[in-house]
């Protein structure tokens, strides 16, 4: 049997270490904002600006686009940080179909590999996506890193890590029928901490946000930040649906915390409230945030919560720049700017 990540050295780093280059995807499915694909992209369009301000941003798109693609960003000032490639893919949402990259230390220095969890469209809910099953294949290839394949169907955007052993996701992701269906909690528990060198798994219950179409996924709910501090989605509206949901993910994590060796203060990060766009309620979450070397890219939605999020991730992250960009028309595809990135560590 062929060594895991894990008995090879290799861990899961946290988002706000070194980062080399992000990976996205550029919008090229209608459907996936069938209401404001145009502003949508727009709105994709100024965060790979910001991110592209620090980093290499990695642009997966077919070439006949790469013009338009360039031309649209130079509205923005100097993009030079971008590069293209022409991948065929099916959507754009390539944290969750993406390389998880996980980290070593040798004597030769840093290295890189690939972990390849399977991804199946979000419980075979949107059919086809075989050209996004992929691109972590290429990815990983043209980075020039070793690949792992484990026998665990997730998502990017469902695993979240503080860097140092805690990895957090939620029960009605992970464990859904329509991933894992012949594996035990204990089971999935074990195949992340093979795959991304973990030795903690933080379970929340994850019931998913009006609108969320991912079953849960974390990065919607709650994430880890350097400052010792957790962020959580939180509403205090008991007449609206995501009260409850919200409730049980915060006691579920008061307890976590409580148990745990490390001293940890949670921050509510109040939800928006409810929007809809041609009568379809949207997942809208602070929690969605993206990080890069400098940055942190914070989802705006046209709300008076929005001022509160940047106040608040202010203090979580306070050596890096805050940066609210607009998100209400990305929302109609039901994600933001963490589900539209896939960081790569240096």
């Amino acid at each position: 049997m062929s060594p895991t990540p894990s008995q090879l050295g290799y861990r899961f780093p946290a988002e706000w270490e070194p980062q080399a280059a992000t990976w996205v995807t550029w919008p090229h499915n209608p459907a996936t904002w069938p209401h404001c694909f145009e502003q949508a992209t727009g709105d994709f369009a100024g965060m790979v600006a910001a991110i592209a301000a620090d980093q290499v941003c990695n642009v997966i798109a077919r070439k006949e686009k790469h013009s338009t693609i360039r031309e649209r960003l130079s509205k923005f000032g100097d993009c030079s940080r971008v590069k293209l490639w022409d991948w065929p893919t099916n959507d754009s949402w390539v944290r969750d179909y993406g390389p998880t990259f996980v980290v070593r230390h040798t004597a030769q220095g840093k290295e890189l590999a690939a972990v390849d969890f399977t991804y199946n469209g979000w419980g075979e809910k949107y059919p086809p996506f075989d050209d996004d099953q992929k691109i972590a294949t290429r990815i990983a290839a043209e980075v020039g890193v070793p690949r792992f394949s484990p026998p665990l169907v997730i998502e990017g955007g469902a695993i979240e890590t503080d860097g140092q052993g805690r990895l957090m996701t939620t029960r009605f992701c992970a464990l859904n029928e329509n991933r894992n269906p012949n594996l035990s909690e204990r089971d999935v528990e074990q195949i992340l901490c093979d795959s991304l060198g973990v030795q903690h798994i933080w379970w929340l219950p994850g019931r998913p946000i009006v609108g969320d179409d991912t079953d849960g996924h974390i990065d919607q709910i709650a994430r880890f930040t350097p400052s010792n501090r957790i962020v959580i989605a939180t509403c205090s509206d008991p007449h609206l649906p995501d009260f409850e949901p919200a409730a049980e993910n915060m006691e579920a994590l008061q307890q976590l915390v409580a148990a745990d060796s490390k001293k940890w203060e949670v921050v509510p990060l109040p939800m928006p409230k409810p929007f809809e766009m041609d009568g379809q309620t949207l997942p809208a979450s602070y929690t969605n945030f993206y990080i890069t070397d400098r940055r942190v890219l914070v989802p705006q939605f046209d709300d008076p919560n929005d001022a509160v999020a940047v106040e608040r991730l202010r203090v979580c992250f306070p050596n890096h720049q805050i940066q609210p960009l607009p998100s209400k028309y990305l929302a109609d595809g039901l994600g933001s700017f963490h589900c539209l990135t896939q960081q790569q560590p240096r």
